[in-house]
């Protein structure tokens, strides 16, 4: 089944309410096909809107070839970057899951689609300077999504050469999910890490037996690999510097941002950007090894002015909301939908 829709959607084409199983969008008379996905259950689609059909969400949809996979992804685009996105991210190697990318939650569309478009439009430095007071201009900034560096100007990504050093030296023996940061802002004298959350929290340390071959989820297993063993690093930390609760991406996070800032001559920042619309939601639900509320005063005291706790909403006040050239991407927030809802609520 071929389905040549290219058709994206938000808020105002959602219904109100809708039984489960039925399509999402406004007038559809639930025209299903039933298809079957290997190693799971089957899914319903709608063959007129290309969707897969979700209790709760929805994923664009176009059939099961490759092709057909890679058209619905940039379906969740906006359609200015969507050109790019198709020749170096959609199936780049060290983009981990790029087969999320069409998921109406997916949290990588909503990073490319806010920054990746700040810095297509040449804007991307009002966000550099709103996280760290600093005032330089867009050609002082680089950006790099999920360790890419973004080049438009010369068509082409390549993976970032610190952060693949980095990994070389603490995550040797790891096979899946490499310590992979969201997006990365690179000013002349500063690295700004942004670990981005849309409608999932921050992992937190679980006392659960470490895996072989993947990150340790443990708290001796995260400070062994990342803080003790790590000989890049003049170190800003150790053992007795954690507390009990750890949440385990955002220390990655401090370590790698603050190694790579050191072996470049640079300060160094790491920004945890949630959706605070979302984690309201979140937080009433009981998740083993998520957390949903302001991790700050579990951040490391010794590091803790490195670190900035921040929201989408807040970015859109600071700059969306103002800057006439970023229209089309405040638009695109003002309609953003998270599980058949809207996405953010704007004071």
């Amino acid at each position: 089944m071929d389905i040549t829709t290219k058709a994206s959607f938000s808020l105002d084409d959602l219904k109100q309410e809708r039984a489960v199983s039925a399509c999402p969008i406004k007038g559809c008379k639930n025209e299903f096909v039933r298809t079957i996905r290997a190693k799971t259950q089957d899914i319903l689609c709608c063959e007129k809107h290309g969707l897969e059909i979700r209790p709760k969400t929805f994923v664009y949809y176009n059939g099961d070839s490759q092709e057909n996979k890679r058209q619905a992804r940039l379906r969740n685009f906006l359609p200015g970057g969507r050109s790019f996105l198709a020749s170096h991210i959609l199936d780049n190697k060290n983009k981990a899951e790029s087969h999320r990318l069409g998921s109406e939650n997916s949290e990588d569309a909503l990073s490319w689609n806010v920054f990746g478009e700040l810095y297509r439009r040449g804007l991307i430095h009002l966000a550099y300077n709103f996280l760290t007071g600093e005032n330089i201009e867009a050609t002082q900034v680089k950006l790099f999504l999920w360790g890419l560096d973004i080049e438009l100007s010369r068509d082409r990504t390549e993976f970032w050469p610190p952060l693949e050093k980095v990994r070389e030296e603490l995550e040797k023996g790891i096979t899946r999910f490499l310590t992979e940061p969201d997006i990365m802002l690179l000013g002349p004298n500063r690295l700004v890490v942004i670990e981005a959350k849309f409608t999932s929290g921050n992992t937190v340390c679980v006392e659960d037996e470490d895996v072989v071959g993947e990150k340790p989820k443990s708290r001796d297993g995260l400070i062994q690999r990342y803080i003790e063993n790590n000989k890049l690093w003049q170190p800003l930390l150790c053992r007795r510097d954690v507390g009990e609760k750890v949440h385990s991406q955002l220390l990655r996070m401090i370590v790698f941002a603050s190694t790579m800032a050191q072996m470049n001559g640079l300060d160094w920042k790491v920004v945890n950007l949630v959706s605070r619309t979302q984690w309201k939601k979140g937080g009433a639900r009981c998740r083993k090894g998520y957390d949903f509320e302001n991790p700050r005063e579990f951040i490391p005291p010794k590091v803790r002015d490195h670190f900035q706790f921040l929201s989408w909403e807040e970015l859109y006040n600071a700059i969306l909301a103002k800057e006439p050239r970023a229209t089309e991407i405040a638009e695109y927030m003002q309609k953003k939908t998270a599980n058949l809802s809207r996405a953010f609520d704007f004071e």
